[in-house]
């Protein structure tokens, strides 16, 4: 059997570097709320800002990738994303605040379509592991940047935010310099395939896409329900403290990266959709 390919987890790296620039914006909230005055619906926005750019262009860069793959956007995102998070201890106007949190959401709409393209093409018969994998980097970024963006603000000064630069541009040129390689054996897999006979020509299941885009729909107010404004129900309604709203964040989506690495592994043993193989064999 195919061994997994541990390029992937360079790419899960990449997903943390992403992640945990957005997740320090929900912990960044009650910092610019007592410094800067803001309402909570001021503090509201400037998550929205981040969501919508990175909800609206996604797809868009997720079309345009499949048909002109542009590979180092994938280096590209992770360093928007940490310089865009690393500006904030410079700016205090709101214009500035939402164009960085905005812009942060292009980096991460930038790098989620080629780092999954990527991260499939390595796969091979591990693709519930691999994904699962991939996606555990992004769920363990939303839990430590909250945590990071947290001590930086309330403790050792927001200063400290540079580090979100230093680190994404690291992870970025190492992702860079292994390039060439990952796409020469995506490459090398591809006409092996063909030849096996097992190629089957794609076509889009438009009914059970619009199932999944629902339920992923549903799943999405919540979770960013509670990225935006759990710290800030903590602090206000249980007078708990800025730090204690973070950690909480980080509690809440270190569950999930546990959570979503298992459900990869269970993925490859147990099928992905409960009754393809019946549907296949009949």
């Amino acid at each position: 059997m195919q061994r997994f390919d541990p390029r992937i987890y360079l790419f899960t790296v990449g997903h943390f570097a992403i992640d945990w620039a957005q997740g320090a914006i929900p912990a960044l909230l009650p910092y610019f709320i007592a410094t800067c005055g803001w309402s909570y619906q001021d503090a509201g926005t400037i998550v929205f800002a981040n969501i919508l750019l990175s909800s609206i262009l996604q797809p868009v860069f997720g079309y345009y990738s499949d048909r002109v793959s542009r590979p180092w956007f994938a280096p590209l995102g992770i360093v928007i994303s940490g310089a865009c998070i690393a500006a904030l201890p410079f700016v205090t106007d709101y214009g500035l605040v939402f164009a960085c949190s905005m812009f942060s959401g292009l980096g991460s709409a930038i790098y989620h379509p080629e780092a999954a393209r990527m991260v499939n093409g390595l796969a091979g018969a591990h693709k519930g592991k691999a994904l699962g994998t991939f996606s555990v980097g992004g769920n363990a970024g939303f839990a430590a940047g909250p945590l990071f963006a947290g001590f930086c603000a309330y403790v050792v000064g927001v200063e400290g935010l540079l580090f979100y630069a230093v680190f994404n541009t690291a992870v970025a040129l190492v992702l860079h310099h292994r390039m060439p390689d990952i796409l020469r054996d995506m490459q090398a897999q591809e006409p092996a395939v063909a030849e096996g006979g097992q190629a089957v020509e794609a076509k889009n299941d438009w009914r059970s896409f619009g199932k999944l885009t629902i339920l992923i729909f549903a799943r999405s107010i919540g979770f960013d329900g509670c990225n935006a404004f759990l710290p800030l129900y903590l602090i206000s309604v249980l007078s708990a403290t800025a730090a204690t709203g973070s950690f909480a964040l980080t509690i809440l989506f270190a569950l999930g990266a546990v959570i979503t690495y298992f459900g990869g592994i269970l993925a490859d043993r147990l099928g992905y959709v409960r009754g393809c193989a019946s549907r296949s064999s009949s």
